[in-house]
């Protein structure tokens, strides 16, 4: 059931990737971002930043995904979108993990360096190495900001390989994000 949700998210996150060329902060936002170390390398992705919620409504539960781009022309691709889907409650100041054992939330999330073929996902297999982490420090009905770091696998959008060795690790992640 857990890998079932794991790929729904990954599904999800995937499809919640393309961004509106109308969105304010298209332009790069120097107040919204997510931002941290891949594999050591620092990146800032500060285009169409945003925190996105969907209710599901009378299905139940809801979804989060916190997402920007690292250029201003969506068509790169380059990009990190962090998703968390909530079978039981809303997103409140505390740490989400890709290792909970509860079935109240999973975690995921996708880093796409740019290609159409593969991408890096947290969520489908859990990591031992780094399992993907997600702490929210301040929630307002604006905004949202915290911390994250985990590992990220390998997927080929082509074979439907998913790697369980061949990753990259993401650390010292830190989001500022307005709620659209």
């Amino acid at each position: 059931m857990r890998k079932l949700l794991s790929i729904l998210t990954l599904s999800i996150v995937l499809l919640s990737c393309k961004k509106d060329s109308s969105d304010s902060n298209n332009g790069g936002s120097s107040t919204y971002y997510l931002k941290c170390k891949i594999d050591g390398t620092s990146r800032e992705f500060k285009y169409y930043p945003m925190a996105k919620i969907l209710d599901y409504g009378n299905l139940g539960g809801l979804q989060l995904s916190l997402t920007a781009n690292e250029s201003e022309n969506p068509t790169t691709l380059v990009g990190l979108n962090l998703s968390i889907i909530f079978m039981k409650g809303r997103p409140e100041v505390k740490t989400y993990k890709e290792s909970d054992a509860t079935f109240d939330y999973t975690v995921g999330g996708v880093y796409n360096p740019g290609s159409m073929t593969v991408v890096y996902g947290a969520g489908l297999n859990t990591s031992l190495t780094s399992p993907l982490s997600i702490t929210f420090t301040s929630i307002t009905d604006k905004e949202m900001t915290g911390t994250f770091h985990g590992a990220f696998y390998e997927n080929n959008n082509t074979t439907g390989d998913i790697s369980s060795t061949k990753h990259v690790k993401i650390t010292e992640g830190q989001f500022k994000l307005p709620i659209k």
